[in-house]
């Protein structure tokens, strides 16, 4: 009986369930967010994600996007603007470039794209810049959109094998390998478009 008052002392010090497997709790419904309307496009080895992200009663989208490259070859996404943008400050280099707009007949689409050389030529022309994707790694960004009185948008981001003789000076910024493109890659440049987003549903419906 002596040792009694120690052994319950021992066990008040040890945690409860020691000794044994403990699973954790399951999140609280509120630390998750099914609301944000989510999509994913695939085409050969790359798969994009992409978040459409609008405030309430607001024209203006927030897109958030991520893509990965799980082939085995690099390539470049036409989505860190053009030469101009960054010489007259307004683009940081490296960063995700404002969407550039198309209206169609099924909608309105946001674009990240290489843009052709106008004509006439302007005396410095807006190169496009390209971020490599290494295989095996993702880049993304997180940009906004006014959609003014569209029902329906979608966004598109340009994408091509990374052909080093279309590429030159290569710049690593934060993070990104960033590099000059020839207007060449307008021409073989790919798209991956979401399917159409309806903002009154606030939902993507169809491609």
């Amino acid at each position: 009986m002596n040792g009694l008052p120690a052994l319950l002392m021992l066990a008040a010090l040890l945690p409860t369930g020691s000794g044994a497997t403990h699973a954790e709790p399951p999140p609280h419904p509120a630390m998750r967010d099914d609301t944000i309307p989510t999509t994913t496009v695939e085409e050969a080895h790359l798969s994009l994600r992409v978040e459409f992200h609008f405030d309430a009663g607001q024209q203006v989208l927030r897109i958030r996007y991520l893509l990965n490259n799980n082939g085995n070859a690099a390539v470049a996404l036409f989505d860190r603007g053009d030469t101009v943008a960054v010489a007259q400050g307004k683009l940081k280099a490296g960063m995700a470039a404002a969407v550039t707009t198309e209206q169609g007949k099924d909608g309105l689409s946001l674009n990240h794209r290489a843009l052709p050389l106008r004509k006439p030529a302007p005396t410095v022309p807006p190169v496009p810049l390209a971020a490599r994707v290494v295989a095996g790694s993702q880049l993304g960004g997180d940009v906004l959109a006014d959609t003014g009185d569209a029902a329906r948008v979608r966004y598109c981001l340009g994408y091509a094998p990374f052909d080093t003789t279309l590429f030159s000076s290569p710049q690593p910024v934060d993070g990104v390998d960033l590099w000059r493109a020839s207007f060449d890659v307008v021409g073989t440049q790919k798209l991956l478009c979401t399917p159409w987003f309806d903002t009154a549903q606030r939902a993507f419906v169809s491609r």
